[in-house]
């Protein structure tokens, strides 16, 4: 079994692509602005026409300012990235692996769900094979 779960972790490592953006929300507060001069503010300070009406949160279900907020695509950070793949990398790892394995000759059971207690996620386990081969082992067994 590990012969077959380990190449498939690999594969599915390398295949897991994080996004290379992602998208933020800037404002910009307008309690000042005429709304006779809203469109040269916009083009003064750069805010895309596609600028929506907020306003920002004060805490008390209220707010305190009246604000123009858009996204924008910024680049992600290695941080982001990690974040992503702690998020995603264990079901993407599963498809990889239960593939491989299915391929092989073992079939998908039940497990019961207390005994992954024990078990961190994929990703924090990725350097203990022991540990990988026996959280995939409550999953499958030989048919």
């Amino acid at each position: 079994m590990k012969d077959l779960i380990i190449p498939a972790l690999q594969k599915a490592w390398v295949n897991l692509e994080a996004p290379t953006s992602k998208k933020v929300t800037r404002q910009m507060i307008i309690d000042d602005v005429a709304p006779v001069d809203l469109i040269s503010f916009m083009n003064a300070n750069n805010i895309p026409p596609t600028a929506y009406f907020s306003g920002r949160a004060n805490g008390y279900d209220a707010f305190d300012a009246i604000v123009l907020e858009w996204e924008v695509e910024v680049p992600t950070t290695w941080e982001d990235n990690e974040g992503y793949h702690k998020r995603v990398f264990n079901g993407h790892a599963f498809r990889y692996v239960s593939a491989a394995l299915i391929e092989a000759g073992y079939k998908r059971v039940s497990p019961n769900s207390s005994e992954f207690k024990k078990f961190p996620s994929v990703y924090e386990m990725l350097f203990d094979e022991d540990m990988l081969v026996s959280y995939y082992s409550l999953y499958f067994v030989k048919k």
